[in-house]
């Protein structure tokens, strides 16, 4: 029989009782960070995304800081799925992913993915014109990695001065610049379209300069 009063086995039940919540607290650890993780890419999910857009607008209100938002959207995913089916189309979807972190600010950009092919990169503190800056990477890397996407970028400041931001207020201009992002976006995709359908007429023209010659060439000999 134990008694109350046995000090060896109190600090052992203690220890016990210490050890499993360590153990439950790591659990619900995991579980927090998981609930704001797309489960396919690792990066932030909607919820995250609201809740990086919240905190910059708390920032905004306190500091008087502004911030840019970056709306990414795959131009191949659709087709990847077509050609290559769906398991294709998820590593696809995972090394864009990647891309957008590696180009990202470390610590200071927060990559969401939003929709199917969509992804959002929140830049807290800082303006359009350094902002710019990260569509030109983005613009760049997806070349140089063969994994096409349109950008569009929008700021806070663009739509509001900073002094008279206030919460109400300060929604409605998150949407604002969701729907300027959203049209920079599309102006870039109808922009890499009519490039890629100008290259494509331009290699049918030289392959057809090209027969044209060898046929020539044919017949005089």
């Amino acid at each position: 029989m134990v008694r109350l009063y046995d000090k060896d086995y109190i600090i052992r039940r203690q220890t016990e009782y210490i050890r499993r919540l360590e153990i439950e607290n790591r659990k619900l650890e995991r579980l927090a960070k998981w609930s704001v993780r797309d489960t396919l890419t690792g990066v932030g999910n909607r919820r995250r995304m609201d809740m990086a857009l919240h905190s910059c607008i708390v920032e905004v209100q306190r500091r008087k800081q502004d911030f840019c938002i970056v709306i990414i959207d795959l131009d191949g995913l659709r087709e990847m799925n077509n050609v290559h089916g769906h398991h294709a189309g998820d590593q696809y979807l995972k090394k864009a992913a990647d891309l957008l972190q590696d180009v990202a600010r470390e610590g200071e950009d927060i990559v969401c993915r939003f929709g199917g092919d969509e992804f959002m990169i929140i830049m807290p503190n800082t303006s359009y014109e350094h902002g710019m800056h990260l569509v030109s990477r983005i613009n760049e890397q997806s070349a140089i990695h063969n994994i096409p996407m349109s950008a569009g970028i929008s700021s806070f400041s663009e739509h509001s001065q900073l002094s008279e931001s206030n919460d109400a207020r300060s929604k409605g201009i998150i949407k604002k610049m969701k729907k300027a992002a959203d049209m920079r976006m599309y102006a870039m995709k109808k922009a890499h379209k009519a490039h890629a359908a100008k290259a494509h007429e331009g290699a049918g023209n030289e392959k057809h300069h090209h027969v044209g010659r060898a046929a020539q060439h044919v017949a005089h000999r």
